[in-house]
């Protein structure tokens, strides 16, 4: 059947109209931090273009290790490495800001897809520096800190704080002999929108207060956490009634990754709640063992599928052992696929005039001399096919990373055991996770600036993945819209007849509508006045304007194109 073609006004038209139903207002969305960029903490203004590669490779390794750690038979091959399972944060990439308790607490958290439980350190704990220049949050100057006491339903019972009775205690274990321990509480969590500064306060959220925290090299001293996004796969530990935190904020959340290549890079965020964007195709997930798997059918390159078995696939598949990470940057691969993908590379390679370096650094195994930016323009994308059809395309600063100022290299690991799809072929998607439908959407971002200058049960369950194409980017304003006869209104009238207004509302509005036709309402005797002020709009937004910014509040109107405000006289 010849393919189907669409006007692209059709398809515009298509996309603004597009409407959500079933689905709750509620949603944050907070900045992501990549660790090497200018917002993180541990930003290194003097770090070299070699730099980062190094730690990308260390830190691809060590948690490679983390991942593998509970299967015996999975190493990487033709590499010489003792996965060592290091868990820290400086082998992770993305950090949250949120703040807790009463007064708030401002804190810097691991955002992690392989755990579920959010915890952040209390003193008295150790380690615990005082001149790293991190706020550490003391619970007992929080006035809505409870920490939950001994009962039946309580696994284990602390000894209790130097100035309070036992409480539930927890232990959550990392690959690596790292570990944190701690006290299961409720507190009040305060999340500030990444672009206006909107506040978001949780009441009750289930946290773990650390007191302890061990393992070589753990968290970097600046960081206070970390914020598991693992749809309770231990929740089985957690009190009575209690869930992790990505189930208590609504049904779903997502994550989108611009330019990790970006040092500047502002519009990476991560997105919790019901309202949450979760559009385009779908592939089966399965949560299994703390972990999320996926399944593949295939990987072409220029459009051309692999001639990859489809025993391959089935095998890892049967192993479970296709993961999408956010923990992780380059992407692993199976050895048998990987083959077959660094032969078709090195051939298109040929093509394209591009120089072989034969110097690799370990574990990447084909280099290249110049840049990604000027020798690979011309390098086809490659597509990453999910079971359904749905496909992650990777450009050429997915599939290569610029490893000196004038060598890169194949971004892509071999791997005995477990395939990682890291981040860096997650660059330009929105990755949703859909917990109510057990489903995840990837929506693919086409950012014109990626490159290298600009409650769930604990029980195992299949989770529809979905795969989003729909173009978008990571760019992205969240407001509140105010109702006219809300409480955070300034016309707000806890007295006012409100169904009387709105009567009066519509018709002033019906004859705003159609005051430029010869329309007349059917059925209601009323001159079509085009009457159009304040008190005839229904939502209005907070902005501010100039330098220094001057606070304004608009109207909402899908029927003009200009935002204007008073300007005296």
């Amino acid at each position: 059947m010849a393919p189907t073609t669409t006007s692209p006004l059709i398809i515009t038209l298509f996309l603004l109209f597009s409407i959500s139903l079933n689905s709750h207002c509620f949603k944050i969305t907070t900045q992501l931090i990549h660790r090497d960029s200018y917002f993180s903490p541990l930003y290194n203004a003097t770090a070299t273009t070699s730099d980062r590669p190094a730690r990308i490779i260390e830190a691809t390794l060590a948690r490679y290790g983390q991942l593998i750690s509970s299967y015996d038979d999975d190493r990487p091959l033709a590499v010489d490495i003792v996965a060592p399972g290091i868990w820290g944060i400086r082998f992770n990439i993305f950090y949250v800001n949120f703040s807790i308790g009463d007064p708030p607490v401002p804190q810097l958290a691991v955002m992690d897809t392989g755990s579920d439980l959010l915890w952040v350190k209390c003193p008295p704990c150790s380690p615990c520096s005082t001149s790293s220049g991190a706020t550490y949050f003391y619970s007992f100057n929080s006035k809505t800190y409870s920490p939950f006491p001994c009962t039946d339903d309580c696994e284990k019972c602390t000894g209790g704080w130097p100035w309070s009775p036992k409480h539930c205690k927890y232990k959550i274990d990392y690959a690596g002999g790292h570990s944190s321990e701690g006290v299961y509480a409720t507190e009040q969590l305060t999340f500030q929108t990444s672009n206006n500064g909107f506040v978001t306060t949780i009441p009750k959220a289930l946290f773990g207060c650390s007191s302890k925290q061990s393992g070589p090299e753990g968290l970097d001293p600046h960081v206070n956490g970390v914020l598991g996004l693992m749809a309770g796969a231990g929740a089985d530990d957690f009190p009575d009634g209690q869930f992790p935190l990505v189930t208590r904020l609504g049904t779903s959340f997502s994550y989108c990754v611009g330019s990790l290549s970006d040092r500047y890079y502002p519009h990476n965020h991560l997105s919790f709640g019901d309202a949450v964007d979760l559009i385009g195709g779908s592939t089966p997930l399965y949560l299994e063992d703390g972990r999320y798997f996926v399944h593949l059918s295939g990987i072409s390159l220029g459009g051309k599928m692999l001639d990859i078995k489809k025993e391959v696939f089935a095998k890892m598949a049967l192993r479970k052992k296709i993961e999408m990470d956010s923990g992780s940057e380059l992407f692993l691969l199976y050895t048998e696929a990987f083959e077959v993908l660094k032969a078709e590379i090195e051939r298109l390679a040929f093509w394209e005039l591009m120089t072989p370096f034969l110097s690799p650094p370990s574990p990447l195994e084909l280099c290249y001399k110049g840049t990604v930016e000027k020798e690979a323009r011309g390098f086809p994308t490659m597509g990453i096919r999910f079971v359904g059809g749905v496909e992650l395309v990777v450009d050429r600063f997915g599939v290569f990373l610029q490893v000196k100022d004038d060598v890169f290299c194949l971004a892509i690991v071999r791997s005995k055991g477990v395939s990682v799809i890291g981040m860096m072929v997650q660059q330009g998607y929105n990755v949703g996770y859909d917990l109510k439908a057990m489903t995840k959407d990837i929506q693919q971002n086409n950012l014109t600036n990626q490159n290298q200058n600009k409650s769930p049960s604990t029980h195992n369950f299949p989770l529809p993945l979905l795969l989003h194409l729909s173009p978008s980017h990571c760019f992205k304003i969240t407001t509140q819209l105010i109702h006219r006869d809300s409480y955070f209104s300034p016309l707000y009238n806890a007295t006012a007849d409100r169904a009387r207004r709105i009567i009066e509302a519509t018709l002033a509005r019906y004859g705003h509508l159609i005051s430029s036709n010869d329309d007349t309402p059917m059925g209601v005797d009323i001159e079509a006045s085009g009457t159009w002020g304040i008190k005839y709009n229904i939502f209005y937004v907070n902005f501010s304007i100039g330098d220094p910014p001057v606070p304004q509040l608009a109207l909402m109107d899908t029927g003009s194109d200009l935002l204007w405000v008073k300007c005296p006289p």
